[in-house]
């Protein structure tokens, strides 16, 4: 396995920690808050999908620390105050890639 490849699983192992210790949701549970499958979670947990901006986005409105969802640095959550100025900054800078 491959170094990216391993990160991408890391990552999957540390949303479902999220998931499971913070959020106190089933894949299910988070598959509604992300707007998606139940299925799509599962595969994110593995990391056989890759989370795309809009699922990060809604991860930050939840709490979930990016950059430790990535890396394992830092905290796992962000503090409250600036959690949806942060999300908005993140949306507006992956949308100009995206159009």
């Amino acid at each position: 396995m491959n170094n990216a490849n391993k990160e991408i699983l890391c990552a999957g192992n540390r949303l479902k920690h999220f998931r499971e210790a913070i959020l106190k949701l089933s894949q299910t549970g988070l598959g509604k808050e992300l707007d998606c499958s139940q299925q799509k979670v599962n595969l994110l947990e593995k990391g056989k999908q890759e989370l795309n901006y809009k699922d990060l986005a809604k991860l930050i409105e939840l709490g979930l620390d990016v950059h430790w969802l990535f890396s394992g640095k830092g905290n796992m959550l962000y503090s409250r105050q600036s959690l949806k100025k942060q999300a908005q900054e993140f949306i507006s800078v992956l949308e100009t890639f995206v159009e």
